[in-house]
């Protein structure tokens, strides 16, 4: 199937896992994926477009997901905005640690916490974060001195 511009429907997917998937009794074709960073990354819009991919996805044999790499669940809007087109929320966000559970059969958090701690053993993390805090302040005062109303301007 062909969208305007003549791409395919799976172009819209962050993530293509092309192997059978069965999931309440329904049988898969694959898995696509829609990829944000976290629950705060998203509005109503995003979520309608993804209810429009999902059913398209659906239609060609692929299970669809929306999925945000950190935080603990969506935040309502998305939830409520899913519900108002008949979707069940739990079916189609995946959020941080569920989705290594879900595709991967474990949690890594820990697992890539403790590779960390190993491999930065002898840094000063808080340190390094005090450092940066001040090549940024020093950046923001070279450019807007005291004038917060123009850096307050510009951030918006």
């Amino acid at each position: 199937m062909q969208e305007a511009g003549g791409k395919s429907w799976i172009c819209w997917w962050d993530v293509v896992i092309e192997r059978g998937h069965e999931e309440g009794g329904k049988r898969y074709r694959g898995i696509v994926l829609a990829v944000r960073s976290g629950p705060a990354d998203f509005n109503k819009d995003i979520v309608e477009r993804f209810v429009q991919h999902a059913r398209e996805a659906e239609q060609n044999g692929y299970k669809p997901y929306l999925v945000l790499t950190y935080g603990k669940r969506a935040f309502g809007i998305a939830e409520s905005t899913l519900r108002s087109w008949g979707i069940e929320p739990q079916q189609y966000i995946l959020v941080g640690r569920e989705v290594f559970r879900r595709f991967l059969g474990k949690d890594l958090y820990n697992d890539v916490v403790e590779r960390i701690l190993s491999a930065s053993r002898g840094l000063d993390i808080f340190g390094l974060i005090e450092k940066k805090i001040e090549e940024l302040t020093a950046q923001l005062r070279n450019r807007y001195g005291d004038d917060i109303r123009e850096l307050l301007k510009d951030l918006s």
